[in-house]
């Protein structure tokens, strides 16, 4: 995670110190009951469709959004995510490395990561 967190932060610009600092704790923190209560794979991470599910009902119930590619109704073996919703905003190489860490799913770091890079996008 380190290693995304890293890339996203030289990338997207959410930059070390203060932003990051505050940012990422504030996003586990609300994202902590979520990511408990919702279905993982045999290596307790949420696949692709439940990271799209938790990151829709953070956006709409944190900040009132709605955003392209994250809507629970559309297509849930979508592979597109998270490239729909990242494209044109971030470098392809982030986009991949996030599609890396899907394969196998999201933790509640990653999980807090993609919803930091998305806040700040």
């Amino acid at each position: 995670t380190e290693s995304l967190q890293h890339l996203v932060s030289l990338s997207v610009g959410l930059g070390a110190g203060a932003s990051t600092e505050v940012r990422l704790p504030r996003l586990r923190a609300a994202l902590r009951w979520l990511f408990h209560a919702l279905p993982k794979n045999s290596d307790g991470r949420l696949a692709r469709s439940t990271v799209r599910y938790a990151l829709h009902r953070h956006f709409v119930h944190h900040h009132g959004m709605y955003l392209k590619g994250l809507d629970p109704e559309g297509d849930v073996g979508n592979t597109s995510f998270p490239a729909k919703v990242l494209e044109d905003r971030v470098p392809s190489h982030v986009v991949h490395k996030f599609e890396e860490r899907l394969d196998g799913g999201f933790d509640l770091e990653e999980l807090s990561l993609m919803a930091a890079t998305l806040e700040h996008l």
